[in-house]
């Protein structure tokens, strides 16, 4: 039950079964609940800077739990960076020359000189050394 630290799916677990719903800084009130499901849902480290806050008030049992409610391990964090690395694209190699350039199919350099800036100052490099 394990997503990447990135996504929306931890949750600041003030006491046990006690989960943060909101927290009204202006009044130092807490409105907490105990449903996961209405509880406000963080990426790993904004709920990790939600429970250091708590720990500093008084509240020495908050710790970060998943959507289940289940305190998340040190495990847990360890599969959550792998699934973040195996989400995280690799990018493609710049080309290092025509026939490099040539071998993209055209439909993907148009593309991917739009959208990658790297990309385009290489092919323009390409291209003047190549007199075009």
């Amino acid at each position: 039950m394990t997503g990447t630290l990135n996504e929306h799916v931890y949750l600041a677990q003030v006491e046990t079964g006690q989960f943060l719903v909101h927290i009204d800084t202006g009044r130092s009130e807490l409105e907490v609940t105990s449903f996961p499901s209405v509880a406000l849902h963080t990426t790993y480290r904004e709920a990790e800077e939600i429970v250091q806050r708590l720990r500093r008030r008084g509240f020495r049992q908050s710790v970060v739990a998943n959507t289940l409610g289940v305190p998340v391990s040190s495990d847990d964090l360890r599969e959550a960076m792998a699934n973040e690395r195996a989400a995280t694209p690799t990018k493609a190699p710049l080309p290092k020359s025509m026939r490099d350039l040539d071998s993209i199919p055209a439909r993907d350099r148009n593309q991917r000189y739009r959208k990658d800036e790297e990309f385009r100052q290489r092919v323009d490099q390409i291209y003047s050394r190549a007199g075009h």
